[in-house]
């Protein structure tokens, strides 16, 4: 039997999860290494499989593969991942779709979001209905490093906006801590030349976990995963529980029907990935794959750069371009295809979606015009 329960990982101390920038030994300068968090299931994907595999007995000085259903170092098997998600006193957080504009003058907080504008205007694109504020704010700026809890998220979805403690900022999460080290000569105890390196850490808050859900294995090798076990750089330690799933996504709104015609919005709230830079350009311009409707325009956030580390042939893995979180495509589709869109609420789109890449929710868009 095979049911998905929710992984929750909570640092023991920082973790290091690098971003996509040059990190070679005997580069001069003063050159750093930053981290990303939360960080991507490429990573979190390499620290689930060897703790399944652990509790199974599999060893790594034994030279043997990870057990079948859990793949090699091409794919994950038959594991099904979904996330990763922030966790915050055991409130689930998703990234601020990129919509949402906030103004802040002293103890005032106000919020605006932006919308398809009514006339085409000619840009590089070509004529495009450019996204513009519904209700112009002095000094509005997108949020692009804050998180929103599942309550908020509803209400934004359904064109509310949030309220007072429904957003945090990534600051108020975790912060960084810049560390120094080198490499030792074991037989003069003294530095390697040209081997002192920066790196930026991450320290979450007491609080803040990173949650997944994992499924597509024997419902018993949860139970035998070890409570403590290393991730991302340097080996740092997290502790693992593991419970039963429980309902982590917003609800979606009832979608109005106008005219013969719906209006919805299609939002990331894990990166996708598309086969290639064609198809994620394509992706930017027209949205992902297999929405149904018109694609009028999106607030689309900057493309990642994700690597990773190759463990069998010991060197990283080419960088590939991702689409963050809180990107938001605004869609017209005809009143008949209302079923298709509301299946796409929590569903995946692009590829490795069995990572949990590509991962929307479904809203809408328009109630003000």
């Amino acid at each position: 039997m095979s049911s998905t329960k929710l992984w929750v990982l909570q640092a023991l101390d920082t973790l290091f999860f690098r971003d996509g920038s040059p990190f070679n030994a005997g580069e001069g300068g003063f050159t750093s290494v930053s981290s990303t968090f939360p960080p991507m299931m490429s990573t979190l994907q390499g620290a689930v499989r060897t703790a399944l595999a652990y509790g199974q007995g599999w060893r790594p000085e034994h030279g043997a593969s990870f057990p079948r259903q859990l793949g090699d170092h091409q794919d994950i098997g038959e594991l099904v991942l979904r996330g990763p998600y922030v966790q915050w006193r055991n409130r689930t957080l998703f990234p601020v779709p990129l919509s949402l504009m906030r103004s802040k003058d002293g103890q005032t907080v106000q919020y605006t979001r932006l919308e398809p504008g009514k006339e085409s205007i000619h840009c590089d694109l070509g004529h495009k209905r450019l996204p513009q504020p519904v209700t112009r704010l002095r000094g509005a700026k997108v949020l692009e490093q804050a998180y929103i809890d599942r309550e908020g998220l509803s209400s934004l979805l359904s064109e509310a906006y949030p309220t007072d403690g429904q957003i945090k900022e990534a600051g108020e999460l975790w912060h960084s801590e810049y560390r120094v080290g080198i490499e030792r000569d074991k037989d003069t105890r003294t530095a390697v030349d040209r081997k002192l390196y920066n790196a930026v850490h991450v320290r979450p808050g007491k609080e803040v976990a990173v949650t997944l859900l994992v499924s597509g294995i024997p419902d018993e090798w949860h139970a035998q995963v070890a409570p403590v076990f290393s991730l991302g750089g340097e080996g740092r330690l997290v502790h693992v529980t593991i419970m039963d799933e429980r309902e982590l996504l917003p609800s979606m709104p009832e979608l109005e029907i106008k005219n013969g015609l719906v209006r919805f919005t299609i939002m990331l709230v894990t990166p996708a990935k598309f086969a290639d830079v064609a198809a994620t350009r394509d992706a930017i311009i027209n949205g992902p794959p297999g929405v149904p409707g018109c694609c009028i325009a999106g607030c689309i956030g900057k493309v990642r750069q994700v690597g990773g580390w190759n463990l069998k042939n010991k060197k990283p893995r080419p960088l590939e371009p991702f689409l963050p979180a809180g990107s938001i495509w605004f869609y017209e589709a005809q009143a008949e295809e209302v079923a298709l869109i509301t299946a796409l609420h929590g569903q995946l789109v692009g590829e490795k979606t069995n990572y949990g890449y590509g991962q929307v929710v479904v809203g809408k868009w328009g109630g003000s015009v």
